[in-house]
This record gives C-alpha cells, sequence and structure tokens, in this order.
C-alpha cells in the first residue's frame, strides 16, 4: 500500500468512527464529503443539467425576526437556468429534523430573496466591515471570504487588494492616513459588490431543499427532498461528474459515504463492510 492509499484508509477509517461517536455532528463530516459535489447533487435531484447548478455560500445566516445569527441554513445555491435561489439543508437522521427549523426557513423563503440579500449583505456583511475597528477580526475575515466565494460564482468582478485589507494586524507599519484609505476602499469594494449580488439575484425566485442520507418521512412535501442512497451511485449522477469533471474524485467518496449508509444496528458485526447497505 503506497503512502497515499494509506492516508486515505486512515481518513475513511476516522472519518466512519466519528461519524459515529456520540458528539460529533455527523452533518459537519457528512458536509466535508459532499460539498464539493452539491452542485451535481442539486441538478441531479432536480433534473437540472450540467453547471446550471452554482454553491453560492455555506452556514448563510437566516433573516428570523427575534433570533439571532444562529439561525443558519447549510447551503446556499443558485440555479441559473430557472434563476432560483435553494436553501438547502443537510440532514443525516429523522431525529435532526426539527418543525422550528422548518419554519424558519419558511419565513425567509415567504419574506422573498429581497429581504433575504438584504440581510446578509447590508445588515450583516456590510456593517461588520464598516463597524469593526479591526479588519482582521476573524469573524470578518470569514464574512468576507464568503462575500469574495459568491462574487467568483457569480462572476462578479472584485477587486483582490481592497478585500485583502485586515486592519493593523498586517498593516502596523503604514502611515494611518494610508490604513483609513485602504478601510475605506474596503468598504466601497463591499458595497459595490453587495450592489451588484442585488442587483443579479434580486429579481430570482427562491424555495428551500433537503439533502438526505435516507429518506425522512417527517420532511414537509412542498420542499424537494433529495436522498443521497438513492443517487449516489446512480449512472445519471455519474454522467454529471463525468461532465464536470469530479468523477474520479466521487469514486473515492463513495467508499467512504456507503459506510455511512450502513444502518446503525449493523455498526456492531465483525468486519462490517460496505456491501451491507447493498
Amino acid at each position: 500500500m503506497d503512502k497515499y492509499q494509506a492516508f486515505y484508509e486512515m481518513v475513511k477509517e476516522w472519518t466512519v468512527s466519528d461519524y459515529r461517536t456520540q458528539g460529533i455532528k455527523a452533518e459537519v463530516i457528512l458536509d466535508m464529503l459532499l460539498s464539493k459535489y452539491l452542485e451535481e447533487i442539486v441538478a441531479l435531484g432536480l433534473a437540472y443539467p450540467c453547471g446550471s447548478v452554482k454553491l453560492l455560500a455555506k452556514e448563510i445566516p437566516l433573516n428570523i425576526k427575534n433570533q439571532n445569527l444562529n439561525a443558519k441554513v447549510d447551503y446556499l445555491a443558485y440555479a441559473e437556468n430557472t434563476h432560483t435561489l435553494f436553501l438547502v439543508e443537510l440532514k443525516t437522521t429523522v431525529e435532526s429534523y426539527k418543525n422550528t427549523q422548518f419554519e424558519r426557513m419558511q419565513q425567509v423563503v415567504d419574506a422573498g430573496v429581497s429581504s433575504f440579500l438584504n440581510f446578509f449583505l447590508n445588515e450583516i456583511v456590510q456593517k461588520k466591515v464598516e463597524n469593526t475597528d479591526d479588519a482582521g477580526a476573524t469573524p470578518t475575515k470569514k464574512y468576507l471570504y464568503t462575500l469574495w466565494h459568491m462574487t467568483d460564482k457569480l462572476g462578479i468582478e472584485a477587486d483582490a487588494e481592497a478585500f485583502s485589507y485586515i486592519g493593523d494586524s498586517r498593516h502596523d507599519k503604514i502611515a494611518l492616513h494610508e490604513k483609513e484609505l485602504a478601510r475605506d476602499q474596503q468598504i466601497a469594494e463591499v458595497k459595490k459588490v453587495a450592489a451588484k449580488i442585488n442587483e443579479e439575484l434580486g429579481n430570482a425566485k427562491m424555495t428551500a431543499l433537503y439533502v438526505t442520507l435516507n429518506k425522512i418521512e417527517k420532511l414537509p412535501n412542498q420542499y424537494h427532498q433529495i436522498i443521497l442512497k438513492e443517487i449516489y451511485d446512480d449512472e445519471r449522477f455519474f454522467s454529471l461528474l463525468k461532465e464536470s469533471n469530479k468523477y474520479e474524485e466521487w469514486g473515492l467518496m463513495k467508499d467512504i459515504l456507503k459506510e455511512l449508509l450502513v444502518p446503525p444496528d449493523k455498526w456492531f458485526q465483525i468486519g462490517c463492510k460496505s456491501d451491507i447497505v447493498n
């Protein structure tokens, strides 16, 4: 076994072990495996063509009345062919679904895209940049990174130098007026980019969908449920992956996913293997 195969086997072993361990969020582990392929998963689940779905962001705050920033959705995806924004929630078990979470998502969908974008782009990102003395603060940098990623996915030009200014932590030797200028440029760039994203997406439709390991009966019928167990070995999915040049890596991810699909009553069998799910 070469070192790369040995590393993969180690990652696979610990991924499966952590997935089955109390106190470790299963969704976080599954997210690590699926993020690269989420665009194709959504495209297949909705019968959209390859390349039509873009993963814009992860862990996006939701504009919920009387709630703090802890209300988030796992993914924000955009389908160009139908001009639709999708709030995508990843679910691993029946127990992980909560009615309150559905109600929050429904509230955001009902409020519309304009309200959603204004909350994230203006009320959160823009205000964090404007009001944070140290632009290098970790939360501010991470929101800026998300905004930068969205511009890349949407083909919107953004000034990398303006985004890269992070306050005194890296610019402690430059003159105060130069720092103020760099900060003003960053604020102006964020406002410009936010306006362009609003222009691109402001009139889009909005809905929600769920990506689940197995079918979850209690999920609301009005939102589409994409079931990984039904598509992970599907030839149509393989075709999408081949078109987007992701097929080879999926073979490795699929083997780990098959282990995660093993039902809990089979975890305790000696030599438990992937073919138990078949």
